[in-house]
């Protein structure tokens, strides 16, 4: 018999952080890097030759990243991107092979913030679906690839647990053959695979060998399967759940949604140990796949999420040969024009500012300790006002 559980959802807006909640002897006494005393540390480490400088990872979506070009774009700034899975393999194949072969001088270009390995060489994730996904996997990986991201909107299934545990295992049998050779210093790819939104989903992919999980069903801005599917959970109450096992387990979390301003982002990874994924927020930017249109001084981008219609009849209209577009399958996804931000550079510094005032304002120094001291409070209806309170001429 179904049940109902009465146990309000929150959602990443509706919670705010506590100052001072930090060790006080080791607080920082600025958020301003250009500060000799700045001493803040927002960077990620998701394993050996993978440490990105800041949490920000750019959504597998085609509005948001497609080329080589597009990548380094990202990269450079610090954001790890996932170059999505829609294309063609061998398509896919050779972004690897070409974003693999770059190598990012950050003193010369004066790129201090850039993504990449300590040979320069970018960081980035490539994305395989479902099917095929074991082949398509190695055939990355074997290209070039750091990583790869394990993507399904529903990653409870079990032959979704199947290919994370079959990828584990194949990567896990080329580090063997690596080490019997010579001592690895790069370490072996890295398995994200998701998506999930409770303790149980992260505890089947952890056990089926996944390094990160990737945390959000119908947070994101394109995503519409809260509305049209009626499934979801809250993204905050998701990642408070979520972070409980990835600690019982052993694994990392991304959040992936519901973080559409600078300020959320503290939020999420105030539980999220790896990272937090954005989808819109990095379509809008100038450098982006994502088509743009001006008028009346008015700058937009083009914005759908994957399980979309538009998408799904983009996709049939693009690759014939892989995909067909049947309009009475149900749209998990909205599309639309959203407002552009502004340059790579510029939106992802104004995200790290705002995670260092976050730190500076809890009273810590990193990360790790911004999880274990952070305090979060639920915002009642006027608090949200005064949360939200400006100015009626600010457009």
């Amino acid at each position: 018999m179904a049940s109902i559980e009465y146990r309000p959802l929150l959602t990443i807006d509706q919670l705010v952080l506590r100052p001072g909640t930090g060790p006080t002897e080791n607080a920082p006494n600025t958020a301003n890097p250009d500060n000799p005393e700045f001493n803040l540390d927002i960077s990620i480490h998701h394993g050996l030759d993978f440490i990105a400088p800041t949490p920000w990872v750019v959504s597998n979506m085609e509005t948001t990243v497609e080329t080589p070009e597009q990548a380094i774009a990202f990269a450079q700034y610090g954001a790890i991107p996932v170059i999505h899975q829609f294309m063609p393999i061998e398509q896919r194949v050779e972004i690897a092979r070409a974003l693999s072969e770059v190598v990012i001088d950050k003193e010369k270009l004066n790129l201090p913030w850039a993504a990449t390995k300590a040979d320069g060489r970018p960081l980035f994730i490539m994305a395989v679906g479902y099917r095929d996904a074991v082949t398509h996997a190695k055939a990355l990986i074997n290209a070039g690839a750091p990583g790869i991201r394990l993507d399904s909107a529903n990653g409870y299934t079990p032959g979704f647990r199947s290919k994370v545990a079959d990828i584990a295992k194949w990567r896990q049998e080329q580090e063997d053959q690596i080490k019997e050779i010579q001592d690895s210093a790069q370490g072996i790819a890295q398995l994200w695979a998701g998506n999930v939104a409770t303790g149980d989903g992260v505890m089947r992919l952890a056990e089926a060998g996944a390094d990160t999980v990737l945390i959000g069903i119908g947070s994101g801005t394109g995503c519409g399967t809260a509305k049209f599917i009626r499934v979801h959970m809250a993204q905050a109450s998701a990642l408070d759940e979520c972070a409980l096992a990835a600690k019982q387990y052993g694994v990392g979390i991304i959040a992936d949604g519901g973080v559409r301003e600078p300020g959320f982002g503290g939020i999420a990874l105030a539980f999220a140990n790896r990272g937090v994924m954005m989808g819109s927020t990095f379509a809008a930017t100038k450098e982006s796949a994502a088509p743009k249109r001006s008028f009346d001084d008015c700058h937009q981008a083009e914005y759908y999420g994957s399980a979309s219609e538009e998408a799904r009849f983009r996709r049939a209209q693009k690759y014939p040969n892989h995909y067909t577009y049947d309009d009475s399958d149900p749209p998990e996804g909205f599309n639309g024009w959203i407002p552009v931000r502004g340059r790579v550079k510029d939106v992802i510094a104004n995200f790290n500012r705002t995670l260092m005032e976050q730190l500076y304002y809890v009273g810590v120094n990193n990360l790790a300790d911004f999880r274990k001291y952070a305090v979060l409070h639920v915002l009642s209806t006027e608090a949200q006002r005064e949360v939200d309170k400006g100015f009626i001429n600010n457009q």
